[in-house]
């Protein structure tokens, strides 16, 4: 996901609940960091979900 894209990337159907799952995923210090927008924290999920990918030598998907 680039920056361009971010402009029109919806949170509005994202339930609280879910922001708080994907906080979950979140390495314990940005879990804890309380000023993190929802926005923030999809995206910060989306890099920690693919550096895990990279790790685990997934190589990442065609998704992101």
């Amino acid at each position: 996901m680039v920056m361009s894209e971010m402009k029109h990337f919806d949170t509005n159907n994202l339930s609280q609940a879910d922001v708080e799952r994907l906080r979950s995923l979140l390495p314990r210090d940005l879990q804890q960091s309380g000023n993190l927008s929802q926005l923030e924290i999809i995206i910060e999920a989306i890099h920690y979900i693919k550096l895990l990918q990279n790790k685990l030598g997934s190589g990442g998907s065609s998704f992101y």
